[in-house]
């Protein structure tokens, strides 16, 4: 076991950070039993209480129980990274007899890791299609897959299975983003390892999001707990308030050969956001600069120039040719600089309009990328 520990924590440091994975708006595990693979991103504190109500027929055994479920969630150190602390108080009360347990059914803490967070790139002519953006998406059958690690404390009621000694749980947590609006959750939970009663879980849940603010879902879970096994089927919605408060509401059933009840909870999730993002900023690959023409001039010598002059005009003197020739010669330099100038002076208009156009570009790029980013991270939420 504590190679195993060691391992595990070994593979926490010193795996690389690549996405972050802060959303704008609230990202909670509740209501459900199911949890999201990503983390809440570095400086946020987020609390959860989930108020529950729950009857049980087991194994001819009876019981009613009110539980207060609350559950602190810290991001620090690197955005896929998060830490939990998990208490669960449980007043439990068996029908036809006197006898009530009433403590600390659970309190662990727990580290959780985002080992692969799946992006799906989307083409231009996918984004202009509303049937596309939204329809099924083969992609999408790739999940994100993150792990889980918890430490059950003995600091528990001896009346609770496995209460009252050191237990450990691990999880794999995966989601598929089937569309811009479906998520699917896959969920293995080893629970309570080292206690009397191990129990292994199966979670299978669909969500949908409606309207931005609601994200109805149903969950199936199959437990595994020593030689019985039974089923438990659940509904439910949350429902957000504003970017940094959600509250949900769910039902569960259990459904199983000697076993049958049925949940009824009330969740609100709050957190104190103080992440800031590290922006990177992707400039657009510069156009390269077109190569200045090379003029090539074929120039005479001077004697050569001359003796041409002479044979066609006999009549002009040396000097009078020569000095027309230099006057040529001067004309066809002012005459090239001029032009020269000219040049230099369209390049720098041309500069200078492209420059403006790469900027008008650049902010357009940004704040379609921020526009994406609230959308994505309004779905991520859920």
């Amino acid at each position: 076991m504590n190679r195993f520990l060691l391992s595990f924590f070994c593979f926490i440091l010193f795996t690389a950070t690549n996405y972050a994975q802060y959303t704008n708006i609230i990202n909670s595990n509740k209501p459900g039993h199911t949890e999201t693979p990503y983390a809440l991103g570095t400086n946020v504190i987020q609390f959860e209480n989930t108020i529950l109500y729950n009857t049980l027929d087991s194994q001819n055994i009876k019981s009613n129980s009110f539980s207060n479920d609350f559950n602190l969630r810290i991001g620090f150190w690197k955005e896929k990274l998060e830490a939990s602390l998990d208490h669960k108080f449980t007043t439990q009360n068996f029908t036809g007899t006197n006898r009530n347990i009433t403590g600390t059914e659970m309190l662990s803490v727990g580290l959780k890791y985002l080992i692969y967070q799946h992006i799906t790139k989307e083409s231009a002519e996918v984004k202009k299609s509303w049937k596309r953006r939204y329809g099924f998406k083969y992609n999408g059958l790739i999940p994100s897959v993150a792990a889980k690690f918890e430490i059950n404390s003995p600091l528990t009621n001896l009346n609770f299975n496995n209460g009252g000694r050191t237990t450990f749980s691990t999880s794999i947590i995966a989601q598929n983003h089937i569309n811009k609006r479906v998520r699917v959750n896959n969920q293995l939970d080893y629970k309570y390892i080292g206690g009397d009663f191990p129990e292994f879980i199966y979670t299978l849940s669909s969500s949908y999001v409606m309207a931005k603010r609601f994200n109805p879902y149903a969950e199936v879970r199959y437990h595994q707990v020593n030689d019985f096994n039974f089923f438990n089927v659940g509904i439910g919605t949350p429902f957000l308030v504003n970017k940094d408060l959600s509250v949900a509401v769910h039902m569960n059933a259990a459904l199983g050969k000697n076993t049958l009840g049925s949940e009824f909870g009330i969740n609100a999730s709050y957190r104190i956001d103080n992440h800031y993002d590290r922006w990177e900023y992707i400039d657009l690959p510069e156009e390269e600069e077109p190569q200045p023409t090379i003029r090539k001039k074929v120039e005479k010598k001077e004697e050569e120039f001359v003796d041409e002059i002479l044979i066609e005009e006999k009549n002009k003197t040396k000097d009078e040719i020569l000095d027309e020739y230099f006057r040529q010669q001067d004309e066809a330099i002012r005459k090239q600089e001029e032009k020269d100038r000219k040049e230099e002076e369209a390049r720098l208009k041309r500069e200078e309009k492209e420059n403006k156009k790469k900027e008008k570009e650049r902010k357009r790029r940004k704040k379609r990328k921020v526009k994406k980013k609230e959308m994505d991270d309004v779905i991520l939420s859920y």
